[in-house]
């Protein structure tokens, strides 16, 4: 009668992370004119910026995918990180953007600077890191390092902070239904997986 016994419970879960963009996520490309676009080629639009944030809870090892919610709606072939613009009123394809992260336009924690390695196979192996852009695609992950050439895969951030690039190109006017007005109707989802 002279003990008692001492229990210990904990329970562990891992650090969350909460991605966010800039107004929202809303890229708004103005009204076009069709004075302003071609009639036989693409027409590529002027880049626009996106804010691309990531807090994490502490220090975490993860990457990026972008899912399209307009599958099957973007022109020209079929390439790992374009994205469709959505369909015009006789479902024909308005066209495709991608979004390029540039890791010089990229600062996490206190690192001095941030490299871009992918890896389109779950994570091994992961690509030699690069300060080349890249743009993220469904089908393969996009994280970055600390350290240029290395193949360890993406560095522990904690608070990523990265100025995206929005690429969109128009089809060419001739195979559009200009009858009616032509509404781009791009939607994506961005997706973190933690490694």
């Amino acid at each position: 009668g002279r003990s008692r016994e001492l229990r210990l419970q904990a329970r562990f879960a891992p650090a969350a992370c909460t991605p966010s963009l800039s107004n929202g996520g809303n890229v708004n490309l103005g009204k076009l004119s069709v004075s302003d676009l071609h009639t036989d080629r693409d027409t590529a639009l002027p880049p626009r910026d996106l804010l691309v944030t990531v807090a994490c809870d502490a220090p975490t090892h993860f990457a990026l995918r972008l899912q399209d919610n307009r599958e099957g709606s973007a022109t020209g072939p079929a390439e790992a990180g374009t994205y469709g613009l959505g369909l015009d009123a006789r479902q024909q394809k308005i066209g495709r953007y991608a979004l390029t992260f540039d890791p010089t336009r990229a600062s996490a924690d206190s690192l001095p600077a941030l490299y871009r390695t992918d890896s389109a196979s779950g994570g091994v192996p992961w690509s030699t890191a690069s300060s080349s852009p890249l743009a993220i695609a469904a089908n393969r992950y996009l994280g970055f390092a600390a350290t240029p050439g290395s193949s360890a895969g993406p560095v522990a951030i904690q608070t990523l902070s990265a100025t995206a690039s929005l690429e969109a190109v128009i089809a060419p006017l001739n195979s559009l239904d200009l009858g009616n007005e032509v509404r781009l109707d791009g939607a994506a989802t961005l997706e973190i997986t933690y490694l």
